[in-house]
């Protein structure tokens, strides 16, 4: 129980030995005593009313601030998984495609070797029909005839041959370009990965931080809100008791003699019930 509510108290209880044939009890020494302790209580009751009703306002903004902090960073960790999502499936994407051109450039590769095995085999073929047609030299008059057929047949198997080397060789060109593109592709893609990554657990370390935060100060919120809750009934009964007992002084200005001491009697009477209330409960903060 506060000291100036205690004070109050006495000082009130101390009209029922005033003398009722004396002065108007508004002019009485005692009056304008409990009259500015009753000022000063009041006022002092006020200010922490006020302070208890701001600690609510404020612990209430604060969980409001946290639980858009959550939310914001919850928001931000669903986008952010996303990208990373979207980031790993395009670079599996190019991981395939890269292998598939790989495995395309394998067997271009294999496939060149053997033509040009097959290549040597025909040009030496040529060359067998060549030192074939020399035999015929002192057989046939046609052999210039066929000499030369041999030779245009070797410079038409090496245009072609060349052609289809060239051909090979543009392929494979095409091949080791779109093979490049897919590996620069797929390191772009890769480093996103590692940046999501690294961003993603980033965030998500600072959400479960806030998630804890915000579930320890609910709890220590919740407490203090009943604590503040319980002080605050108690403040507002303590200005209700101080308002009756304004109502009584106020009444006393227009009261003399004995008339005015039946109706403190009574309001004391009930003011006792309450005093022994406000003795049983714990109104410090």
């Amino acid at each position: 129980m506060r000291i100036g509510t205690i004070l109050l108290l006495a000082a009130i209880s101390s009209f029922c030995f005033l003398d009722t044939e004396a002065a108007p009890i508004h002019r009485s020494k005692t009056y304008r005593k409990i009259d500015g302790l009753l000022n000063s209580v009041q006022s002092q009751i006020t200010h922490e009313l006020g302070a208890v009703r701001h600690r609510l306002v404020t612990d209430h903004r604060s969980h409001n601030n946290l639980l858009r902090n959550i939310k914001r960073y919850q928001g931000h960790v669903s986008n952010m998984r996303k990208h990373l999502v979207n980031a790993r499936r395009s670079y599996s994407r190019y991981h395939v495609l890269r292998i598939r051109k790989i495995n395309e450039q394998r067997q271009l590769l294999r496939s060149l070797r053997r033509q040009r095995v097959y290549i040597r085999q025909e040009r030496r073929y040529i060359g067998y029909m060549e030192r074939e047609s020399l035999r015929l030299r002192r057989y046939s008059k046609q052999y210039k005839v066929i000499r030369r057929e041999i030779l245009q047949m070797r410079v038409q198997v090496n245009k072609e041959i060349r052609d289809v080397v060239k051909a090979y060789n543009i392929l494979l060109s095409k091949v080791k370009r779109e093979k490049h593109q897919l590996s620069r592709g797929r390191k772009i893609k890769r480093n996103q990965v590692n940046s999501y990554n690294k961003t993603y657990y980033r965030l998500l370390g600072r959400y479960r931080s806030l998630h804890r935060r915000y579930k320890i100060s609910v709890r220590n919120m919740l407490k203090r809100k009943n604590v503040h809750l319980r002080l605050k009934k108690e403040l507002e009964q303590q200005l209700d008791l101080l308002n009756e007992l304004r109502t009584v002084l106020v009444s006393l200005r227009s009261q003399h003699g004995r008339g005015w001491k039946r109706r403190y009697v009574g309001c004391m009477r009930n003011f006792r019930l309450y005093r022994r209330k406000v003795r049983a409960a714990n109104c410090t903060l």
